[in-house]
């Protein structure tokens, strides 16, 4: 597959990305139940690499958000910001509110804040005992919703030529900042997390222009690099999940 063909018809190997992160994550979930504390889980073995599966996603979701945006902008010329915020609004919020909504019915929730943390994406931002498990597994939305809050707005502020520049600049700034490790109880923060999105969006550059992945390469490099010196397994799945997306998405063969 050429590059410019990548730029508008489907890529099939993101399917499979897609089914190897469902995967993981049913199977993280299903290791939580043979063990008794969050500690023992995380120190459970395999069952505990199943939470790979989330910065799978993350790299696919920065990816394809990016690969429609540039799409957009070579068919017309601009990127129309609020049709995207309404078309993210009526595929999130409606089923979202019902599941919600299921749960407040249900009276799962342990506080208000637990609920107006759900509606209005901060969930990721409590601690993870402040709520109940029913609603816990919203951390990861929230961080998808603030990167569609912010990304798309500095895309066309930066334009589509140097847009690339800031994703992997930003995403080395937030590995630095995960290694400080300030946060150790909670590693959802979305500013803990942006790093994986950030260079999916760098895959979609590559994928887009045609010249392959070099910026996204020397990005999650350096990131890599800087895991290195301190070992952090979500710094090595946020940097290196990019890069194999990027290979399975040029060489599909």
């Amino acid at each position: 597959m050429k590059p410019s063909d990548t730029n508008k018809r489907h890529i099939p190997t993101l399917d499979g990305w897609r089914a190897i992160a469902i995967l993981l994550v049913l199977w993280a979930h299903q290791g939580n139940v043979f063990y008794a504390t969050p500690e023992a889980y995380l120190h459970g073995g395999l069952f505990y690499f199943g939470t790979w599966g989330v910065p799978i996603f993350f790299g696919l979701s920065g990816l394809l958000i990016t690969k429609l945006l540039l799409e957009e902008h070579a068919a017309m010329g601009r990127i129309d910001l609020r049709a995207f915020y309404i078309r993210r609004c009526f595929r999130i919020l409606p089923p979202l509110f019902v599941f919600l909504a299921v749960v407040g019915f249900a009276g799962l929730w342990q506080s208000r804040n637990e609920l107006l943390s759900a509606v209005f994406f901060y969930r990721n931002y409590l601690p993870w005992q402040a709520g109940s498990w029913y609603t816990g597994h919203l951390w990861s939305l929230s961080v998808e919703e603030h990167f569609y809050l912010f990304w798309p707005a500095l895309l066309v502020w930066a334009g589509v030529r140097r847009a690339w520049v800031p994703a992997v600049a930003f995403s080395l700034l937030c590995a630095g900042w995960r290694l400080m490790n300030v946060f150790p109880s909670n590693d959802g923060r979305t500013d803990l997390r942006l790093d994986g999105l950030l260079l999916g969006a760098g895959v979609a550059f590559a994928l887009h222009s045609g010249f392959r992945s070099g910026p996204v390469m020397a990005g999650s490099a350096a990131v890599l690099l800087t895991a290195a010196v301190r070992w952090n397994w979500l710094l090595v799945a946020s940097a290196a999940i990019p890069i194999l997306i990027s290979a399975t998405a040029t060489h599909p063969e």
